[in-house]
């Protein structure tokens, strides 16, 4: 009885943990920022995440997936965008 309880406690934590994640996702406000689509074409600069280039936002600030500081994104040759 006492491995069967384990087993659904495991399962429990384990759902909440993938259903919910760390939080990360929330720690921005949801879903009101931008998915690419956005260029420094507009005369703003991007600032991306290092580890997460998928994050971009048009201030500076951290990243809300990792928490490191946004580096303004480069569009030259030879180096990361």
């Amino acid at each position: 009885m006492e491995g069967l309880f384990s087993l659904l406690l495991f399962a429990g934590l384990f759902f909440l943990m993938m259903r919910f994640g760390c939080g990360s996702h929330m720690a921005h406000g949801g879903h009101d920022h931008q998915h690419g689509g956005h260029d420094a074409a507009d005369g703003g600069v991007t600032y991306t995440c290092p580890m997460h280039p998928d994050v971009r936002q048009p201030s500076p600030g951290t990243c809300p997936k990792c928490g490191m500081k946004l580096e303004p994104e480069s569009n030259k040759e030879g180096e990361p965008s």
